[in-house]
């Protein structure tokens, strides 16, 4: 945004006009042609005499141009830091010529005026020559730095965002945009040859986004005071989503899981994902492992039950027991409404033990001589028989016992849950046993934690992203749900496995996993 600072990690003792970063963006440069060059030093004598003689008043346009199409070239250009010094006093004594974003180069916070009274909407300027944008980067996650940071910047007269993240590195994904009451900016630079826009820039948000939502409508157009050319706006459109939240399991603490967060960071969610490592780890045994599998056995057998065809005239099967008839209709809604074309069996699963000792789980129609189509299975030592027995008899008092016991060694249905997911997934229930209201055991059904947060793109017209090649993305509020973790691969990692694939030619027709690790465009 015009300014020009030394870099930090480069010796400037005795080097020539070279050694230092000179970082001049696109529209620090556009200044005007007739300068107020009155006691400035001329540039060109900076350059080549280190010792200059008395300053004269010279054009130095036609040398700004030039610099101007080395920085798109290379990127940076390199100075001594007298020279960085003498531009910020230049810059700095600029009258109205300077452009609106020349003019504030040089402040230490981004902070543009109140925006400009309406003016007519300009012929589109001619469109500046860029070189070509190649998306192939040597290490693609450096390009995730912001290349300058301002704060407290005032883009309208009630509205001023908290910070504004300034992105010139093209195809930059924000997967995790800070946020805050008052709003955080990012103005991200889009590539001409593909340019992605609202669509792609919420679409790369790990959080979940939808209604309410809306767009401005087609051939309509607003101003915004970031947006301009030459001091003067442009017409934009904006689209902007509310966040979804997270949906988390009944019995994980509500309290905790609605603590608010502006900021999620990848060293957060690592954090995160190790703590529930060392949780696991820290509960790791042989019983809770045959704990944990025995309740996932019951949970199938309530899910699936007997699939054995519905030939019995048994009137118990329509007892009106309040608990038979929850898990009825827990198991259609587990189902999602899907129904068999034959009807099933829906007699109760029970425990049985044998006069030889042996223990068996089965349906209450199956008969080892009149009846043997109906479910049975016999219980190993992979399951916790006594467990199963207070489960499927209806002993509740001993199966609480049971789930107290192990509930103090750290696992069971009583132990609070930390199940978390996006509202995108489709996961409608815990994937965890526990106890409902009713006491019975289930696998409840996931709540949702509601969310503000705004988030909002601005992009101009396509007629003039030529002139002013960003879009900026606004986020405003608190989240008040857990972190979500990723569930999409970034942009930047999918084109350069896209690169790589196209780069095979025609050997990725008989392609294997092996061949690929081997081939020499991946190595």
């Amino acid at each position: 945004m015009g300014t020009l600072r030394p870099s930090s990690n480069l010796d400037t003792c005795g080097h020539s006009g070279t050694d230092l970063v000179l970082s001049l963006h696109h529209y620090g440069v556009l200044l005007s042609p007739s300068f107020r060059m009155a006691g400035r030093m001329s540039i060109h004598a900076l350059l080549n005499d280190p010792t200059p003689s008395t300053p004269t008043l010279v054009d130095i346009a036609p040398l700004i141009r030039r610099l101007y199409i080395q920085l798109d070239v290379h990127g940076t250009l390199l100075a001594p830091p007298r020279l960085e010094r003498e531009l910020h006093e230049y810059i700095a004594s600029l009258g109205p010529g300077a452009t609106y974003w020349a003019r504030r180069a040089s402040a230490p916070s981004f902070v543009p005026p109140s925006p400009p009274a309406p003016l007519p909407i300009p012929d589109p300027p001619p469109a500046p020559v860029h070189p070509p944008i190649s998306s192939t980067h040597h290490n693609p996650l450096a390009l995730q730095q912001p290349t300058q940071i301002y704060h407290n910047v005032k883009t309208s007269s009630r509205t001023t965002l908290h910070k504004l993240y300034l992105y010139e590195s093209p195809n930059v994904f924000i997967d995790y945009p800070e946020t805050h009451p008052n709003g955080i900016g990012y103005l991200l630079r889009q590539d001409l040859d593909n340019w992605g826009g609202a669509q792609v820039i919420m679409g790369n948000c790990a959080y979940s986004l939808n209604a309410p939502k809306g767009q401005t409508q087609m051939g309509d157009s607003i101003t915004h005071a970031l947006f301009q050319v030459n001091g003067r706006p442009i017409p934009c459109v904006e689209a902007h989503k509310t966040c979804q939240g997270s949906k988390i399991c009944p019995s994980s603490d509500l309290e905790r899981m609605q603590e608010g967060h502006c900021h999620a960071t990848p060293e957060l969610l690592a954090q995160r994902l190790a703590n529930d490592r060392d949780e696991r780890l820290e509960i790791a045994s042989p019983s809770a492992e045959v704990f944990s599998r025995t309740l996932n056995y019951l949970l199938a057998l309530q899910r699936v039950g007997c699939r054995a065809v519905d030939d019995s005239e048994d009137p118990s099967s329509e007892d009106a027991d309040p608990t038979r008839a929850f898990l009825r209709d827990y198991k259609t809604f587990l189902q999602r409404g899907y129904q068999d074309q034959i009807p099933r069996c829906q007699g109760d699963i029970r425990f049985i033990e044998e006069h030889d000792g042996a223990h068996y789980v089965q349906c209450e129609h199956f008969h080892n001589s009149d009846n043997r189509n109906h479910f049975r299975h016999r219980v190993d030592e992979s399951l916790h028989a006594e467990y199963l027995e207070a489960v499927l008899e209806g002993d509740l008092e001993q199966a609480q016992q049971i789930e107290q016991a192990v509930e103090s060694l750290g696992y069971g249905p009583n132990v609070e849950c930390t199940t978390v997911t996006n509202v995108s997934s489709q996961r409608l229930n815990c994937p965890f046993a526990h106890r409902n209201e009713d006491g019975i055991l289930c696998q409840p059904v996931m709540k949702k934690l509601d969310c503000k947060v705004t988030v909002r793109v601005v992009e101009p017209y396509p007629e003039y992203r030529h002139a002013f090649p960003y879009a900026l993305l606004i986020v405003r509020g608190i989240h008040r749900h857990p972190i979500p973790l990723p569930q999409k691969t970034p942009p930047i990692i999918r084109r350069e496995i896209h690169e790589i694939l196209e780069g095979m030619g025609t050997n990725i027709a008989d392609m294997t996993v092996r061949g690929f690790l081997r081939h020499p465009t991946v190595l």
